[in-house]
């Protein structure tokens, strides 16, 4: 393999040596072994596990799903917009709970 798939991929710092040898064992696990093409050495293996925590936990925390969001600086302005729209919510939820709270000491004080 020359190219990075779903599963072998640099992120950022983690440097995903290529080329290796994939190999994926046809059963229900569908397990895939990555070899380094020099040494034979395995470099990862990735089973059903791996596979669904890539994608249930890897993928949401760190916004790797496409190969251009896996590289700066499409990273960052993604990361940026997410926290911006966060950073909206929770000041939204401040001024609105603040509010109520002063309508409710008004309302305790003029009965």
């Amino acid at each position: 393999m020359t190219h990075e798939d779903e599963y072998y991929f640099t992120h950022q710092s983690d440097e995903a040596s290529l080329p290796v040898y994939r190999l994926i064992v046809a059963d229900v696990c569908a397990v895939r072994y990555y070899f380094d093409t020099v040494s034979g050495a395995l470099l990862a293996k990735v089973d059903g596990d791996a596979r669904a925590y890539r994608w249930l936990h890897e993928g949401p925390h760190r916004m790797d799903f496409v190969p251009v969001l896996r590289r700066r600086p499409w990273w960052d302005v993604l990361m940026l917009f997410l926290l911006a729209g966060v950073t909206t919510l929770c000041a939204t939820g401040a001024v609105l709970g603040y509010r109520r709270v002063l309508r409710s000491l008004r309302a305790y004080r003029h009965p």
